[in-house]
């Protein structure tokens, strides 16, 4: 959300936002590193403190160490899993096998997409406002042109 400038739809759609300390630390520290312009908008986010930056429990920690040694996750999303599961929380995970771990665990789990579709028909994004973001989503990640497709068709029904 950040890379396409709309991490504040987060806000809007969800209030209060969780992030673990690994993905902070890949997303502000590795991206301070290396010049990302969408630092920023995390920072601003953990400053005005909707975004909150958190560390997982011991608990949570047992699960991302499971997750590590019996999938291919990386530690960000094996954290993101954990901190989800153990707090009944919804996850925001893009990455095809984390989406697959979460669903067998039974957590429920959002794409980037999909953020932007809900955005899109509470009123938070036009039709036309929705596309761009698309666009621009797809400049920066790989997404399936299925879930791509299944999305806008989505938003364009309801618009009818």
């Amino acid at each position: 959300m950040a890379k396409i400038q709309r991490v504040s739809l987060l806000q809007k759609l969800y209030g209060t936002i969780t992030i673990g300390a690994t993905v902070y630390h890949e997303v502000v520290e590795n991206g301070r590193k290396i010049g990302a312009p969408e630092v920023v908008h995390v920072e601003r986010a953990v400053h005005d403190k909707w975004l909150q930056r958190e560390q997982p429990t011991p608990n949570e920690m047992s699960v991302v160490a499971h997750l590590l040694a019996t999938t291919r996750l990386h530690k960000g999303e094996a954290e993101a899993i954990a901190m989800a599961a153990g707090r009944d929380a919804l996850l925001l995970v893009d990455d095809k096998d984390a989406r697959r771990v979460a669903q067998a665990l039974g957590i429920p789990r959002i794409g980037t997409a999909g953020v932007l579709l809900e955005a899109c028909w509470r009123g938070h994004l036009s039709l036309g406002a929705l596309e761009d973001a698309i666009a621009d989503l797809t400049r920066v990640s790989w997404q399936s042109p299925e879930v791509i497709a299944e999305t806008l068709r989505r938003a364009r029904e309801k618009e009818l």
